[in-house]
């Protein structure tokens, strides 16, 4: 019994290990969070052991891109970072899986990301960053005008989609409207969405004050509220994008907890929410009129 102690003491016992992993891929809903215990848990920390610091990232991230993004990892004392470390990354994902809390679309996503990223070579734009200090005038809600949606987020809602930027999604960010609480449609006119589908996503959006208009492009805002365009990832997740008026004829979005962005995944400005990339939200919905001060975001 002494021995077994001594050991458990000198190295951490399977049965004792526990990680909460957090893969970031999501764009409207939060992102999936699982625990991971035992053996499986004592090979992801003999990795992470390896490291010369808590954190993982060989090469940046392509600030442009959507999807995928590395996962977070809790070990208790430490945290970590993980993102184009493939053998740690396909174990992470593999732990997911045993915890049934990704889908196919999903998995069959992060694979692809995690083979293309093997030979991923930065460039400059990739350390791009929208961060930077400012005041944190965010007790929510900060709305935008009702009249101008112009594309620069060191201004737009008081700065805070920089400054509060993991607690506001995209659909705070196309609404105009910060609520510090990833807001999802429906949830601010009491029914939530229930399935990641063009039609439940759009009447949930209806519910909090959006006015569908359908598909035809629009090239101008109209005299009150802004024009937003809705995305699905086929049975997964929800991402919505803003037209601009200034400057007129573009569009912007957040994806997730990421920063604000005026190009799509080919790091093209947007001018057609219906042809840019936004993979693997791939199927186009429709066109909304968004009011900020007439929404009922959460």
């Amino acid at each position: 019994m002494l021995n077994a102690l001594v050991l458990c003491t000198l190295v951490v016992c399977s049965a004792a290990v526990q990680l909460q992993v957090t893969m970031n891929v999501f764009s409207g809903s939060e992102d999936p969070t699982w625990t991971v215990q035992g053996d499986q848990a004592q090979e992801i920390l003999q990795f992470l052991r390896l490291l010369d610091e808590p954190v993982a990232i060989h090469r940046p991230i392509p600030w442009y891109r959507m999807g995928y993004s590395g996962f977070e990892i809790d070990a208790g004392r430490e945290t970590y970072s993980v993102y184009n470390n493939a053998p740690l990354e396909r174990l992470l994902l593999a732990s997911g899986l045993n915890a049934n809390q990704l889908n196919d679309e999903v998995a069959a996503h992060v694979k692809d990301e995690i083979h293309r990223l093997i030979s991923y070579v930065a460039t400059a734009d990739d350390f791009h960053s929208s961060r930077s200090n400012l005041s944190d005038n965010c007790n929510p809600p900060v709305k935008g005008s009702d009249t101008n949606t112009k594309y620069d987020p060191k201004t737009d809602c008081n700065g805070c989609f920089i400054t509060r930027q993991g607690e506001n999604n995209c659909y705070n960010y196309g609404n105009d409207v910060l609520t510090n609480t990833f807001a999802q449609p429906g949830r601010g006119s009491g029914q939530k969405w229930s399935y990641n589908t063009c039609d439940d996503i759009k009447a949930s959006a209806i519910r909090d004050k959006l006015v569908w208009t359908g598909t035809t492009l629009p090239t101008r805002n109209p005299p009150t509220g802004h024009y937003v365009a809705m995305l699905i990832w086929p049975n997964t997740n929800f991402h919505w994008i803003r037209f601009d008026s200034d400057p007129a004829g573009f569009w912007s979005h957040k994806a997730g907890g990421t920063p604000v962005k005026n190009v799509d995944n080919n790091n093209q400005r947007i001018t057609d929410p219906s042809k840019a990339n936004f993979s693997p939200w791939t199927q186009f919905c429709g066109y909304m009129i968004s009011t900020p001060s007439n929404v009922t975001i959460n």
